[in-house]
């Protein structure tokens, strides 16, 4: 994945996206995790990945790897996307 195709997933996953239309229009991610089970330094560490992001409120992140990106998409309680953040190994 190059920086325009990083970026273009960003755009394509905005701030208040549910679910549904993130996978409708990104697809499937490589893993869907759960802030019960996982923290964002956890899913950053697996690929020395930087930067590790800050992110209030997540529920669940939908991540997916590309290359030397790591893109995650933030969903809150209900759903609905927080943010979208990008980092590389």
């Amino acid at each position: 994945m190059e920086w325009r195709e990083a970026l273009l997933l960003q755009v394509a996953a905005s701030p208040g996206m549910t679910e549904a239309q993130v996978l409708r229009t990104v697809g499937t991610p490589d893993e869907t995790l759960d802030s019960r089970f996982t923290t964002i330094a956890a899913i950053c560490a697996g690929g020395s990945y930087r930067p590790v992001p800050r992110v209030e409120g997540w529920r669940r992140v939908l991540v997916y790897r590309e290359f030397m990106f790591l893109q995650m998409v933030f969903l809150d309680e209900h759903g609905v996307v927080i943010c979208t953040t990008t980092s590389l190994t």
